[in-house]
């Protein structure tokens, strides 16, 4: 066999071998409330995985959404909107959940609304580490048609952080979603996948089935309903033809339970 051939041969190898390798992370997903963290991530998985409102801190879990394309793993977190303007026992809770999931991650996705950065998003950035992939991540670019105070604003943020890249899109609209995985793509870490091709989530049926609830409750409540609100499964039968559920909802006071159940006579 001659020496060209073998190193073909070689060459295909080693092709074959980069061609196969895995590249898995995670990516946090951080802001103020109501920013579109939990939108942005139902859409960079293409499933519902993290309920969304209006109601600042929806998001009270944890929650790994998680998308395969090719040999990339993408592991998604969802995280609380990190509040400053309501301080209570649950809200630190949920800050002090911010800052600890900002330890362990890959790559942060620092997300803003377009046109908006105040001083709730510039304590989000404060937290964010300097020894991480970090992409600022412009959401509702829909809502901000104006180029050149587009531009302005990119630069008004960009002076206060220095990020690896800069996304642009439409959670909602499902515009920059590919662009933004792509991005996201060229700094995943190369390793093993951590969770199954056909997983979606960490979470199982029964969680997501009470965060349904939830988001359901606040939706048709509004501002009526504190958003501590908990709902816990009870039962959570699943057959061929009819799932069965069962579950309680919490909520902080005895005068709330009209509000979900409405007065009794």
């Amino acid at each position: 066999m001659s020496n060209n051939i073998q190193e073909n041969i070689q060459e295909n190898i080693q092709e074959n071998i980069q061609e196969n390798n895995s590249y898995c992370g995670f990516i946090t997903i951080v802001g103020r409330p109501n920013v579109g963290k939990s939108t942005l991530m139902n859409h960079l998985i293409g499933q519902k995985v993290s309920i969304t409102s209006r109601k600042p801190q929806t998001t009270q879990h944890i929650i790994h959404g998680i998308n395969v394309l090719n040999n990339y793993q993408y592991i998604f977190v969802d995280t609380p909107g990190f509040q400053t303007k309501y301080i209570n026992k649950l809200n630190k809770l949920l800050n002090e959940s911010v800052i600890n999931e900002l330890k362990d991650i890959d790559v942060v996705l620092f997300v803003v609304e377009a046109g908006i950065f105040n001083l709730a998003d510039e304590q989000v950035l404060n937290l964010l580490p300097k020894n991480k992939q970090l992409f600022l991540v412009i959401n509702k670019i829909d809502k901000y048609k104006d180029k050149t105070l587009m531009s302005d604003f990119i630069h008004t943020i960009t002076q206060k952080f220095k990020f690896n890249d800069i996304i642009l899109l439409s959670a909602k609209q499902h515009y920059g979603i590919d662009e933004a995985l792509e991005k996201i793509s060229k700094v995943l870490p190369e390793g093993p996948f951590l969770y199954l091709d056909d997983q979606i989530t960490n979470r199982n049926s029964s969680f997501l089935t009470s965060e349904i609830i939830r988001e359901k409750l606040f939706r048709y409540l509004g501002q009526e309903l504190p958003y501590s609100t908990a709902v816990i499964i009870d039962e959570f039968n699943d057959k061929e033809d009819v799932t069965k559920i069962n579950g309680t909802i919490l909520v902080d006071k005895q005068n709330q339970k009209g509000i979900v159940i409405g007065k009794m006579e």
